[in-house]
């Protein structure tokens, strides 16, 4: 720093002797700057020597999960999944229950897609809206009223209707908090350095997989106890729900624009609305879709998460069509939710392990854009499982099936989010994983109604096509090259530790070139 810029600025020099002496060339300063200190100098400088940082900028840095508040976001993650998931392994039987009653099980495959998809098509709508509305009001708030909103939904489909159409329209509207998983998807990104972001959208995914381990064993407990209807199974989810959003208002707030409005008021300063105005979706969104790379990621990301869903939603269909499970009668439906919550606990171990052990290893040897290669094959041969010829079929292929797929989607989507935050920072972060996130809502609706409608056809016509979709995935994602994946970084990130020390060589030769200059001025004089 040239002290002297400061008293051309007209800073008194009174303001001049209490700043302290400086090492420039170090490259961290030993203590950070009191609030004091930061307000003394917006007052002299005004809001022009603010500038909200970006987690992304220095490709070395390191955070902690405990100081940064990460940790209770997970735990609160980990009950979230076990919440959701625990109505929703209800939900496949209560469904079919309905349609056979009234009439409507030749139309089974569709009416379940379309059950499923509206969800989805809501979500579309809701995600972009609820990131946008997070950069406003801070992201912890808008999980916690998507947690109310779910409560409120699966109260409703339990106990204010008894139709399918009814469930159908509880089902649409619950689509308006499906935000929570993405939301947490941001928050990983706001607080991460690109160093570790991959390890912490894993934990994020792996905590909701764990929480639906513990689903499962509460399924099974249910079961034992007789307990295990609809309406018993919805009612806890609900209570969970309550608590999680309570939860959620003890968080750290993550989104840098709310913070720093935060810390203006504890400043006790007016900040200009341009430094804090998060950029515009509609204005990011058409530079991300314009972007080729950014458009082949995204489709990637759709067509992976369109192969899950249409294995995954097709699972109680499939196993009351295809295996030796009774769909019409209440012995052969219970049978079915019992074996569904043990495939679920299997599978979610195997997902936990893979997010919070092998994942990380993966991608610190092969990077990001390779872990999906790895996923998208294991997902190519779970769909391939579910296409053997007779019937019944093994249940347990199913077991194997599901426990695939899982593995495929703890690295596959963690992955793809990582690539996709990369075009965001601090003023767009929230547009730009909201407007990714509608791949999310794409693939989950579009195609799993399509499959929905050639699985009442043929069920192994339906997974043969599906197949296809991790093949065009692998793909696209081999035409887009990336520098800032995890195998990358540390060369990225000592590259840019050399350009600094560079640049602050030529800076330390300027002012001592200056110093020399206004010397001979004063002597002149």
């Amino acid at each position: 720093m040239d002290f002297m810029a400061p008293v051309c600025r007209g800073l008194q020099d009174a303001f001049v002797d209490q700043i302290p002496d400086i090492d420039l060339n170090a490259d961290k300063y030993l203590e950070p700057a009191t609030n004091e200190e930061i307000k003394m100098v917006i007052e002299y400088m005004g809001d022009a020597a603010m500038k909200v940082t970006d987690v992304s900028e220095d490709l070395s840095a390191m955070a902690s999960m405990w100081q940064s508040g990460y940790v209770s976001v997970l735990v609160t993650n980990f009950f979230g999944g076990l919440f959701l998931l625990l109505t929703y392994l209800f939900l496949g039987a209560e469904v079919y229950k309905r349609l056979l009653m009234e009439g409507k099980a030749d139309k089974m495959g569709l009416l379940f897609a379309v059950f499923k998809a509206s969800f989805n098509l809501v979500q579309f709508v809701a995600c972009a809206m609820w990131h946008r509305l997070s950069e406003r009001i801070g992201r912890k708030w808008c999980m916690m009223f998507a947690y109310i909103i779910y409560g409120l939904c699966f109260w409703g489909m339990a106990f204010w209707t008894t139709t399918f159409n009814g469930m159908l329209i509880w089902r649409a509207l619950s689509g308006f908090a499906a935000i929570i998983h993405p939301l947490m998807n941001t928050i990983a990104a706001d607080l991460a350095p690109l160093k570790q972001r991959a390890t912490w959208l894993a934990f994020s995914y792996g905590s909701m997989v764990a929480g639906t381990v513990f689903s499962g064993v509460v399924m099974l407990v249910l079961t034992a106890i007789e307990r295990n209807t609809f309406k018993e199974g919805t009612k806890l989810a609900a209570g969970g729900c309550v608590i999680c959003a309570i939860a959620c208002t003890m968080w750290k707030e993550s989104a840098p624009l709310v913070r720093a409005r935060q810390q203006g008021k504890v400043l006790q300063i007016e900040i200009s609305d341009e430094k804090l105005e998060a950029k515009s979706f509609f204005t990011t969104a058409k530079r991300l879709f314009t972007n080729k790379r950014f458009v082949f990621v995204f489709t990637a990301y759709v067509l992976s998460l369109s192969s899950y869903c249409i294995l995954a939603d097709t699972a109680s269909s499939w196993l009351l069509t295809a295996s030796d499970f009774d769909g019409t009668t209440a012995q052969g439906r219970a049978d079915q939710q019992a074996f569904l919550g043990l495939c679920t606990m299997v599978s979610c171990i195997v997902g936990s392990i893979n997010t919070f052990g092998f994942s990380k290893v993966l991608a610190k040897k092969l990077g990001e854009k390779r872990m999906t290669f790895v996923g998208l094959t294991a997902m190519f041969i779970a769909l391939n499982l579910r296409t053997p010829f007779g019937t019944p079929v093994s249940k347990w292929l199913h077991m194997l099936s599901v426990t695939l797929s899982l593995f495929c989607e703890s690295l596959v989507h963690p992955a793809y989010v990582y690539l996709g935050a990369i075009y965001g920072g601090t003023h767009d972060r929230g547009s730009v994983l909201g407007s990714f996130q509608l791949g999310n809502s794409l693939g989950r609706s579009i195609l799993s109604i399509v499959h929905g409608f050639i699985f009442d056809y043929s069920w192994r016509l339906s997974y043969s096509i599906a197949a296809v979709y991790p093949i065009v995935a692998a793909f696209l994602m081999y035409m887009c090259p990336f520098q800032l994946t995890r195998n990358n970084l540390d060369k990225e990130a000592q590259k840019q530790r050399n350009e600094r020390k560079k640049q602050s060589m030529l800076a330390a030769v300027y002012r001592g070139t200056t110093s020399e200059a206004s010397t001979a001025a004063i002597m002149a004089c």
